[in-house]
């Protein structure tokens, strides 16, 4: 090939990357666009429902619902409501440590749904007097309300079939019903 139809062909190779690149750069821009529309997926769904927000959730292996993880934003509100759903999914359960140390925590309501509490959950939540565990509930972990002295009652549904080691350690309990369903203490 002579040096004029080398030029050409890498002229035309040249004009055909910039059409490459410029296509790429509009697909580019125009997912940007539509990304910056898109809804927060942090949105809580429960427009009917008084929940709290600010709450941290991590998403189950399976990805099929959510755990509440953590307080979040939450440290300085005394009254927690949980909502049944986040992003979509049902919130399924408490995790390990979500709430624990939360000294202003007065109540909590779970909601319908959540199958387990982790362990220590609600541990050293001084202030904690009222906590609504609704039946659906299986579990409830290892010193899960353990140093809540303001505790002074829980009402432990018939579904639950596992309670935990010192679940109540230290609490203000002065008497608590074990329903006969629990075949784990």
């Amino acid at each position: 090939k002579t040096l004029i139809q080398r030029k050409k062909g890498m002229v035309i190779a040249m004009k055909v990357l910039k059409k490459i690149l410029f296509f790429a750069l509009i697909c580019c821009l125009i997912c940007v666009f539509f990304a910056c529309n898109i809804k927060d997926d942090n949105i809580q769904d429960n427009s009917d429902d008084k929940y709290t927000e600010g709450l941290e959730y991590t998403l189950s292996d399976d990805e099929t619902y959510y755990i509440v993880s953590g307080i979040g934003t939450c440290k300085d509100t005394p009254d927690i409501v949980i909502p049944s759903t986040y992003n979509g999914k049902p919130v399924a359960s408490i995790g390990a440590e979500a709430f624990s140390y939360c000294s202003r925590l007065t109540s909590v309501t779970v909601p319908d749904g959540v199958t387990s509490i982790g362990d220590w959950a609600f541990s050293y939540c001084s202030s904690l007097t009222s906590v609504t565990i609704p039946d659906g509930v299986t579990s409830i972990g290892d010193e899960t309300f353990s140093e809540c002295s303001s505790l002074t009652s829980v009402t432990i549904p018939d579904s639950v079939t596992s309670i935990g080691d010192e679940a109540f350690f230290l609490s203000g309990l002065t008497s608590v019903t074990i329903p006969d369903s629990v075949t784990s203490i």
